[in-house]
């Protein structure tokens, strides 16, 4: 009696499998595009309005050193490492008069980044409209800043005027980096 084999190994027939599964999971939306790093986290140049990147991206991933966390935030190191800093990405953004500066932190969980968030609420906020996870600090005199966490990052964006310009743009950038994890 003569036994028919299949052409190819089991080794192949599984990834043939798993293939068919990741096919079928895009289909279903279980699998998503979702940004895999800080840096995927960031608007392009001209994503948001006319905005564009004003220096480089600037990614933190050591305690110490030139580039470590200690020496870019100076003094306030701590209050993110004791609650579970693991990175962070810093961008500078101008629309040619105004400039916006975007730090991303990765938190490591979502229960950091919601720790870190309420932990660093300012006195004086309220909600960006339609969010529940996002606010505007209202008690800075001559510009707008804003604090969101989305799954394990948390955002906070500064914008250097307080004029309602000013105000949307900040809006908007806090609006497109938290839809990125859609």
């Amino acid at each position: 009696m003569i036994q028919w084999q299949a052409p190819w190994s089991a080794g192949q027939r599984s990834g043939t499998k798993l293939a068919a599964l990741c096919v079928l999971c895009m289909g279903f939306g279980v699998c998503s595009s979702r940004p895999r790093s800080l840096v995927d986290r960031l608007p392009s140049d001209n994503e948001v309005g006319t905005w564009t990147r004003a220096s480089d991206i600037q990614l933190v991933t050591g305690l110490t050193g030139l580039n470590g966390l200690y020496n870019r935030i100076d003094g306030a190191a701590p209050k993110y490492i004791d609650r579970g800093w693991v990175s962070s990405v810093y961008a500078t953004y101008s629309d040619g008069t105004r400039t916006i500066r975007v730090t991303i932190h990765d938190m490591g969980s979502s229960v950091n980044a919601q720790s870190i968030y309420s932990f660093s609420m300012p006195a004086a906020s309220q909600p960006i409209p339609n969010r529940d996870n996002a606010v505007l600090d209202l008690g800075l005199a001559g510009a707008w800043a804003a604090y969101a966490y989305v799954d394990r990052f948390y955002i906070e964006l500064s914008i250097s005027d307080k004029s309602d310009a000013a105000l949307n743009a900040i809006e908007l950038f806090t609006n497109d980096i938290l839809d990125r994890n859609r």
